[in-house]
């Protein structure tokens, strides 16, 4: 069984950290340059930049759990009208990946988002328009939107799809 548990301690972030050093170069080695995935960990995942989204209230990170054993992580946040859920981070190792484990922990936070937040009408992600994972969401139900190109320093972008689900 997979599950989410939401993230209420500096000992689960720290744990979520890890995965993220094992889970997003593996993600994006074939579509990011070296120096990109190490300016992104360390613009995403350092202790300061997650200690910092942790204290705030905009975000909600979750370990997803299997046998109670951590094997990947979530963020989400709502817009401030509370319209929608935003997928921040949704990441689970690599082993694990296609094995149908995606689809349920996709399950979880569309109950979140139906049953905690009624007020959201669309759960909406980010995805690199090369990552695989797109065509995850499109199976799953998602829309492409739309196309950006963010730029997030070092004259880096993230060329992503934004992606949407009706609720």
């Amino acid at each position: 069984m997979i599950y989410l548990k939401q993230i209420t301690d500096k000992e689960d972030l720290f744990t979520l950290q890890k995965l993220a050093i094992e889970i997003f170069p593996h993600t994006y080695k074939s579509i990011l340059s070296q120096e990109q995935i190490d300016y992104m960990m360390n613009m995403m995942y350092s202790s300061d930049i997650l200690n910092n989204q942790f204290n705030s209230a905009n975000q909600t990170f979750y370990l997803v759990l299997s046998q109670n054993v951590p094997v990947g992580y979530c963020a989400i946040e709502f817009e401030s009208d509370k319209a929608a859920l935003i997928i921040q981070k949704l990441y689970l190792l690599p082993r694990l990946q296609g094995q149908g484990l995606g689809k349920c922990i996709m399950n979880q936070i569309i109950t979140i988002a139906r049953e905690l937040h009624p007020p959201v009408r669309i759960v909406r992600l980010y995805v690199n328009r090369y990552n695989q994972a797109k065509n995850f969401y499109l199976n799953y139900g998602f829309n492409i939107a739309e196309e950006r190109d963010n730029p997030i320093g070092e004259d880096y972008f993230m060329n992503d799809y934004i992606m949407e689900y009706a609720l």
